[in-house]
């Protein structure tokens, strides 16, 4: 099998103007705080772990519940003046599909290790400053060359300035080195893909000046970012490196509050990527001689609707979210494509701070502007559906910790499980991939 086909195709996301690593798509880390409208802050952590193909669009939307041991999560009225949070993971499992190939799979056993540590810190000027450092690592019993290494440092400082405007300033950096593939024939050969990534983003919020009627339930966030990512190089190769500059806005509308909660969320997203050295490419995929330096500019536009509620003891959330996104490649379309996603999931706790289910459904459409498959007909087209599922048991819990919102120390024991079907119509390109993996968890 060609190479490209036996690898798969997170490269090619790369270079379609796709975010590859978590702090780099953003996260809306949902706050319950009663005085606080903000839902903003880029989370760093992959604890969610194993990113299954593809890893694509801004985590904002995969609906996501909030981790239940965050110091963000429901920071309740207190003296406190600083909140510490964290946890590590040790997990192995087995992975059916490592390259991702078509007809001849490579499964191999790995173990997964990850570590978080969290501080939120408020001001006597009424703001808070969040710190978080994360660090995660995937390493196979025997295919070494698919391991992964990852971590990261966050800070965000977030004033309330007025009772209807909110301003703050986010820093992420990242270090990560990937199992990068290629199915676009234009990469290849590669050895080393790590990478450093340094974003600053400004922000803020906007909320109607009065405590009742509908026009209280809206808020409004803008926020603007400057990215860089740098590559290691490759001797003989054009560098991946490339700046991106991001803008933003959201609109929030709280549909219900009380024991049954619903909100809605409209948030557009714009991102320009301009590559350092990479070339864009003709309509056929070649290189001609006078190809400028790659840029891509990329639109989206989500819906997404979350409700949390209790039936009788057994807490519940339930997440829909669609998306629409449109990248454009500048030079000759070849990396232009629309795009539909949508997502599903749900989070139960059969008992209340013990026992946590939750399943998700997530399918993608891609169809290119320009671009034809390998074989030559019509235009290219992929197709993704991902199912994944996780089972959490609380095992113990230290005394004073009545709650995971405390600062006890819990031991718990989880497992989990993804799915996912990618077709594409260049040949050689379509996968089925499982993973599964379980084991403790230690959080404060």
């Amino acid at each position: 099998m060609r190479c490209r086909a036996r690898w798969g195709w997170v490269s090619f996301a790369l270079l379609l103007g796709l975010p590859l690593g978590a702090r780099a798509q953003e996260f809306d880390r949902a706050s319950e705080n009663p005085e606080s409208r903000r839902e903003a802050a880029p989370i760093t952590s992959w604890s969610s772990g194993l990113r299954v193909v593809p890893a694509e669009l801004d985590l904002s939307e995969f609906p996501v519940a909030p981790d239940e041991h965050s110091i963000r999560k429901a920071p309740e009225p207190s003296d406190e003046w600083i909140r510490l949070a964290g946890k590590i993971q040790a997990a192995a499992g087995y992975d059916h599909n490592v390259f991702r190939g078509e007809q001849k799979l490579t499964g191999d056993g790995f173990g997964l290790t990850h570590g978080e540590a969290e501080a939120l810190i408020k001001l006597p000027t009424g703001g808070e400053l969040f710190l978080q450092v994360a660090g995660e690592t995937l390493v196979y019993l025997e295919r070494n060359r698919a391991n992964e290494y990852y971590g990261s440092a966050f800070v965000e400082y977030y004033q309330p300035v007025t009772g209807w405007l909110e301003v703050g300033v986010q820093n992420a950096f990242e270090y990560s080195r990937l199992n990068l593939l290629d199915d676009n024939g234009d990469l290849f050969p590669r050895g080393r893909f790590g990478s450093l990534d340094e974003e600053l983003r400004l922000f803020t919020i906007l909320s109607a000046p009065i405590e009742s009627g509908e026009l209280a339930k809206l808020s409004l966030e803008i926020g603007s970012s400057y990215r860089l990512k740098d590559y290691q190089e490759n001797s003989g190769l054009d560098s991946l490196d490339y700046r991106e500059l991001r803008f933003d806005a959201s609109l929030r509308y709280k549909v219900s509050a009380g024991s049954a909660r619903s909100r809605l969320k409209l948030k557009y997203r714009f991102r320009r990527r301009d590559y350092r050295e990479f070339r864009a490419r003709e309509r056929d995929g070649a290189v001609g001689v006078m190809s400028p330096h790659l840029d891509l500019e990329r639109h989206q536009l989500s819906l997404r609707w979350t409700h949390r509620t209790a039936i009788e003891d057994v807490k519940v959330r339930f997440a829909a979210e669609a998306g629409l996104s449109y990248n454009r490649d500048d030079y000759a379309n070849d990396r232009s494509y629309r795009q539909a996603s949508m997502t599903l999931s749900a989070e139960v706790w059969p008992i209340a701070n013990t026992t946590q289910i939750e399943v998700s459904l997530r399918g993608i459409a891609r169809d290119f502007l320009s671009r034809q498959p390998s074989g030559g007909g019509g235009r290219l087209h992929h197709r993704l559906i991902r199912v994944r599922g996780r089972v959490w048991q609380r095992l113990w819990t230290s005394q004073g910790a009545d709650s995971l919102a405390n600062t006890g120390v819990t031991l718990a024991v989880f497992t989990a499980f993804s799915v996912t079907f990618w077709r594409s119509d260049d040949s050689g390109e379509d996968y089925d991939r499982m993973l599964f993996r379980g084991g403790l968890e230690l959080s404060w």
